[in-house]
């Protein structure tokens, strides 16, 4: 999915207030302070990779921003693919 199907996705989440577009390149801290979030919930596929460094933080600055990171478990039978295939079907 594109950006800008991923955000219209969440933002119709009743769940989720704004999307906010990491635009600060490797180092994602600075976009994570702008939004200052409670909570940073993620794919729990990065649970065996090392989301940590990817995003350039460690779990003690999440800590010393009073911030949660919650992994999201995979959804068996859901994917971009599937998504894709059902929207097609229903054009039929």
């Amino acid at each position: 999915m594109t950006y800008d199907e991923r955000e219209k996705s969440l933002l119709n989440c009743e769940y989720v207030s704004r999307v906010v577009p990491n635009l600060s390149g490797e180092d994602s801290k600075p976009t994570i302070l702008s939004a200052n979030p409670h909570i940073i919930a993620i794919g729990d596929d990065w649970a065996r990779k090392d989301y940590y460094s990817q995003m350039q933080f460690t779990q003690q600055w999440i800590e010393e921003n009073e911030m949660v990171l919650v992994y999201i478990p995979y959804t068996a039978g859901i994917s971009t693919s599937e998504i894709k295939r059902r929207i097609l079907k229903e054009k039929k």
